[in-house]
Parts: structure tokens; C-alpha cells; sequence
């Protein structure tokens, strides 16, 4: 039990550092490029965070 609960916060941890840094998760990201048959981008656009 401890066991899951533990590898449930690191997953929701580095889940949240990942997303400031990137706008898709890698599955996502793959998913899409398979999809769309192009590379999409996977960094993060700052500008868009802009509150107007």
C-alpha cells in the first residue's frame, strides 16, 4: 500500500515539473506526431501564459 502511495506522489511530483516546462506530456507527444504526421513542438510557449 505504501508502496503504490509512494509511487503516486513521485508520479504527480514530476508530472507538475514536466508541464512547466513542456506543453505536452511524451506519450502525447508522440501520439501526435504519429497523427498529424508532423513534429509538434514540445517546448513550452511562455507568451501564451500572458494574463491580459
Amino acid at each position: 500500500m505504501f508502496l503504490c502511495l509512494g509511487i503516486f506522489i513521485i508520479q504527480l511530483i514530476f508530472s507538475v515539473v514536466w508541464l512547466r516546462f513542456f506543453r505536452l506530456g511524451p506519450l502525447e507527444w508522440g501520439w501526435r506526431m504519429v497523427t498529424y504526421w508532423e513534429i509538434p513542438s514540445l517546448l513550452q510557449n511562455h507568451t501564451s501564459n500572458l494574463i491580459i
